[in-house]
């Protein structure tokens, strides 16, 4: 199977080197290897597990606690307007990249 670091590193958002990107793709074909051998397997009389613990988690009692206040709370934003943080838009990025 032909692998492309180039093509997974540039999803991922990483650069490696030529010699990074080498050490990758020896990674990934060992993994590849393991996965194989996983699915070799014969898994048909095991039944699914969702759960290794046979205990259900205990739910707590939800009861309302008082929290900070707006105001102290506010007091350490960079940047706000009126009784909101003002952040930078996540999609400028976006479309810088289409």
């Amino acid at each position: 199977m032909e692998i492309d670091v180039k093509k997974i590193a540039e999803l991922a958002k990483l650069s490696p080197s030529p010699q990074e990107a080498a050490a990758l793709e020896v990674h990934f074909k060992k993994m590849l290897k393991y996965f194989q051998k996983l699915q070799e397997l014969d898994l048909s009389d095991v039944e699914p597990l969702t759960n290794p613990h046979e205990f259900a988690l205990r739910m707590r009692d939800d009861e309302p606690k008082s929290g900070l206040d707006r105001e102290s709370v506010l007091r350490n934003a960079p940047d706000r307007h009126e009784n909101f943080y003002r952040v930078p838009s996540p999609l400028k990025e976006v479309r810088k990249e289409k």
